[in-house]
C-alpha cells in the first residue's frame, strides 16, 4: 500500500483482463490481497500463515494424542506440558507449555479471533480501546498470569526455547521448518492455530510479485513472462518453507508430500492480511509497543492502549489533512 498509494507500482490489469493470469487458479483470498483500490498491484506467489508447531515427543510423554484446536484444549493441554525438569547436567528448568515468539505475528491470532485490530475496519481511525481489543488483550494476558503455561514474552528467546526442547508449543510463521529440520533431536510437527476466542482466523503474509509502474513495454512483456513462471512452479518455492496459492498446485501430489506446508495450508481461506493503509508501518510501531507493554504488565492496560490509539489517531488525522 506504501508504494501502491505513491502510484509507484504498475497494475496488472491490462494482463487480468487479457487473460493472461489464471485468475480461477489462485486462492481467493490470497488473489485479493494483491489488490490496492480496486486493482491488481501484485501477483501472490505464496502465502506465509502462522503456524503451531509443537514437540510431538512431550505431547507423547504427557498422553496428548493430538493438537489442540481451541482454547480450552490449548490450556488443558498446555498444563500437562509445564512442569519442573532438569537438564542432563543436572540444572534445574521449566519445561513451558506454551511460549510466544514474535509478538507482531502471535498477537494478531488474538486479536483477529476477537474481531480486534489496531485500526477500525474502514482504516480510518484507531481501534485500541475498543472492547473487543481489551478481550483479547486479557485473553494473552492469562496465559502465563493465570493459566500458568507460559513465561511473560521478556528477555528470553522463545523460539530457541522450542528448538531445544524446553517449549512444547510455539506459533511461527511455516517459512521457520527449514531451521526446525536441521535441529538435532528434535522431534515435531505442524498444526493450524488454535481458535483462541470466537472467530477463526491467523495472521498471514503473502510475497507479492510487482512491477515499477515506470518500466518500459518490451521489459514490462519480459517481466510478465517471468513472473507466469515463477507463479507456474511455485511448489518449488513451496518446498522451502512457504504456502503455494495455486489451487492446482495445492492439489498436487508433490505438495501433499509437504506435511508441514500441508498443515498450515488448511488456514489459508481464513487468513488475515495486515491493513491495507499506507501508514501502516508506522502504525503498527504504535500498537505493537502497547501490547509488549500490556502483555508484560509494563504499565496500565487502559493507559497503554489510549496512548497507542492517541498516536495512530494523530497520524491518521495528519494524513487526511493532507
Amino acid at each position: 500500500p506504501e508504494y501502491a498509494s505513491n502510484n509507484s507500482l504498475a497494475t496488472y490489469d491490462p494482463e487480468v483482463k487479457a487473460g493472461e493470469f489464471p485468475v480461477d487458479d489462485f486462492k481467493p483470498r490470497q488473489w485479493a490481497g494483491g489488490q490496492y483500490e480496486g486493482k491488481q498491484i501484485g501477483i501472490p506467489l505464496d502465502c506465509h500463515p502462522l503456524t503451531l508447531y509443537y514437540n510431538t515427543k512431550l505431547f507423547r510423554e504427557a498422553g496428548i494424542a493430538k493438537p489442540p484446536t481451541n482454547w480450552e484444549e490449548f490450556v488443558a493441554a498446555g498444563k500437562k506440558l509445564t512442569m519442573p525438569k532438569r537438564s542432563k547436567e543436572g540444572k534445574p528448568y521449566t519445561q513451558w507449555g506454551f511460549n510466544f515468539t514474535h509478538l507482531p505475528n502471535n498477537v494478531p491470532a488474538f486479536l483477529n479471533s476477537y474481531d480486534a485490530s489496531f485500526l477500525s475496519p474502514d482504516l480510518t481511525r484507531g481501534a485500541m480501546t475498543s472492547p473487543q481489543m481489551k478481550e483479547a488483550v486479557d485473553r494473552m494476558v492469562s496465559i502465563w498470569k493465570t493459566e500458568k503455561i507460559a513465561p511473560r514474552p521478556e528477555g528470553q528467546d522463545a523460539w530457541l526455547g522450542f528448538q531445544t526442547g524446553k517449549v512444547a508449543m510455539a506459533m511461527e510463521g511455516v517459512y521457520m521448518k527449514s531451521g526446525l529440520d536441521n535441529q538435532a533431536d528434535l522431534e515435531y510437527a505442524a498444526a493450524p492455530v488454535p481458535k483462541f476466542g470466537p472467530k477463526l482466523s491467523v495472521w498471514a503474509g503473502s510475497h507479492m510479485m510487482c512491477m515499477p509502474a515506470s518500466e518500459p513495454e518490451a521489459r514490462r512483456k519480459a517481466a510478465v513472462v517471468f513472473i507466469k513462471y515463477l507463479s507456474d512452479h511455485s511448489l518449488a518455492w513451496a518446498e522451502g518453507g512457504q504456502v503455494p496459492v495455486r489451487k492446482s498446485i495445492l492439489e498436487s501430489v508433490g505438495f501433499q508430500k509437504l506435511t508441514v506446508q500441508r498443515e498450515a495450508a488448511k488456514q489459508l481461506d481464513y487468513v488475515q492480511y495486515e491493513p491495507s493503509t499506507p501508514s501502516w508501518n508506522q502504525l503498527a510501531t504504535f500498537g505493537n509497543s502497547a501490547m509488549e507493554a500490556c502483555l508484560n504488565e509494563l504499565e496500565p492496560e487502559d493507559q497503554a492502549l489510549a496512548t497507542a490509539q492517541r498516536r495512530i489517531d494523530r497520524v491518521l488525522a495528519r494524513e487526511k489533512a493532507r
